[in-house]
């Protein structure tokens, strides 16, 4: 069975009932400018879900939780690299979790991943059979319908919420009130989230660093603010913030992606001539339809110039440029992880990996010359792990 559609037509809970009320083994897949979500079913129960928001990872989960320090997550982080095994299996085999606390903290993480999932105001869906493959997860069971019932209650009391703080690029600062702190009474998870407010950070900073839930930390922030204790911030601050996120390198990461795609045509005219370009465009038309969008008028026949200049229009139609960013780079590993696997099957072994070897050149290069960030290494581990689950 394949189903297809988009949240603004198709409720998610009738998407999550009709796949459990069918009994279905398979993947469901939602996506919205830049934030992914997979969803695990096996016979109609959920059993596990993953998210591309760095918040609702397991290790950023166990941290903000303050289950495990930042040092033991880091260490944990390498030796799961190393080894190429799964953080939670990592964590309980040196002794920072037993298995009760990964399994009792995945499930938690998956609720919490479905919880914001009702919140997505849009996204484009697909849901597709699929026999999975579930060595080395620790996979929970979740009954869809409670599921159902707790989101829609956080849907109502969010959109109350949303009335005083319309979005998460929001800043608030501390009212002068706060300056008689003897007189406040606050609880532990409403002074964590007050720690943080201090007229620079986004509402989605603040949510992050706290740990919390997106609808836990609105029902905070919304709490302190009706009751005086923090304010919103002026227009000036507001317009730096922004600022500071329009400065993300749009030329910067689609010139990586072009050079590593002019790699794969190469190699793949040498073998089969011009059937190269129908095997991109045969990949373009396997991506959602948001992704679709995003690379319609993005062609191996254009020149890098045009192709850079055709995506540096489409991105421009992100309000949030942050998640247009995102977007881009989900959209880049789809299409290249499509091509790659197409590619994989006509080149042959020895072909595919002289292509493998010749993106791992780029990506050296860069790494060496180019402007160190964090986001760069996080491009190049994302490209590179395309790379070793297709090599």
């Amino acid at each position: 069975m394949a189903l297809q559609g988009n949240l603004e037509t198709f409720f998610l809970s009738s998407v999550l009932q009709l796949l459990s009320n069918d009994k279905k083994t398979g993947v469901l897949r939602v996506a919205d400018e830049g934030k992914e979500v997979r969803v695990y079913f096996k016979e109609g129960f959920i059993i596990y879900a993953i998210s591309s928001e760095k918040g609702n990872r397991l290790g950023i989960f166990l941290k903000n939780k303050g289950i495990i320090s930042p040092e033991e997550l880091q260490k944990c982080l390498l030796i799961a690299k190393e080894k190429k095994q799964q953080l939670g299996k990592v964590l309980v085999e040196n002794g920072y979790l037993s298995m009760k606390e990964l399994q009792n903290a995945i499930y938690h993480q998956v609720q919490n991943i479905l919880y914001d999932l009702f919140l997505w105001q849009k996204g484009d869906f697909d849901y597709k059979d699929a026999k999975l493959n579930l060595e080395g997860l620790i996979v929970t069971e979740l009954d869809t319908m409670e599921i159902i019932l707790e989101a829609s209650r956080r849907v109502d009391e969010m959109s109350v919420l949303k009335k005083q703080i319309p979005n998460d690029m929001l800043i608030f600062k501390i009212s002068e009130r706060l300056q008689d702190k003897e007189e406040i009474k606050l609880n532990a998870n409403e002074w964590r989230i007050l720690s943080l407010v201090n007229g620079k950070r986004m509402v989605r900073e603040v949510i992050l660093e706290s740990g919390y839930d997106n609808f836990v930390a609105f029902k905070i922030l919304y709490s302190l603010y009706v009751s005086g204790l923090i304010e919103k911030a002026g227009e000036g601050e507001l317009e730096k913030e922004q600022k500071k996120v329009d400065r993300i390198d749009f030329l910067g990461i689609i010139n990586l992606y072009n050079d590593i795609f002019q790699v794969i045509q190469k190699n793949l005219k040498e073998e089969i001539g011009n059937q190269a370009f129908n095997i991109f465009a045969e990949c373009k038309g396997n991506l959602i339809s948001s992704q679709q969008e995003l690379f319609k008028n993005y062609d191996l026949k254009n020149s890098t110039d045009k192709n850079t200049e055709v995506l540096l229009e489409a991105v421009k139609t992100f309000k949030n440029p942050e998640e247009g960013r995102a977007f881009l780079i989900i959209g880049f590993n789809d299409l290249l992880r499509g091509t790659l696997t197409k590619g994989a099957d006509i080149l042959g072994k020895q072909l595919i990996q002289k292509t493998h070897q010749e993106i791992e050149k780029i990506l050296s290069y860069v790494e060496k010359y180019q402007k160190d960030s964090r986001e760069q290494k996080e491009i190049i581990n994302n490209i590179r792990d395309v790379l070793q689950k297709i090599g």
